[in-house]
């Protein structure tokens, strides 16, 4: 969900489709091509999707990203998320780390990894 909100946000408003399989193999086997799981749609106005990016960290390269840490479930558990995503220009690319342990840089920089390794 949080990685469907970014790419949201990265598309000026537009919330991607989810497709969790592509195509399926009919037992002739011939290829058909598979619905989204879940349609597309706008679901914020671009200026407003433009103003929270405009808000995100700029990484060198002009990539997107915040973090934060959140305390969860009744044992208080520590949760740090990271989000990131490419500039603008470039094709959209959405990395989301939840990691449980560690710290909020440790999920920073596996998710800026990710994201330098998976972008253009």
């Amino acid at each position: 969900h949080v990685a469907r909100a970014l790419a949201a946000l990265r598309s000026g408003g537009l919330l991607p489709e989810v497709r969790i399989v592509d195509a399926l193999q009919n037992p002739a086997g011939e290829w058909i091509k598979a619905e989204p799981a879940l349609p597309a749609g706008s679901v914020i106005t671009p200026g407003t999707a433009a103003l929270v990016m405009e808000a995100m960290k700029r990484e060198p390269g002009g990539y997107y990203a915040a973090g934060t840490s959140a305390l969860t479930g009744a044992g208080g558990r520590q949760l740090h998320w990271f989000g990131g995503a490419t500039p603008e220009g470039q094709p959209g690319v959405i990395v989301v780390v939840a990691l449980e342990g560690g710290t909020l840089a440790d999920a920073w920089r596996i998710g800026r990894g990710a994201l330098l390794a998976l972008g253009p």
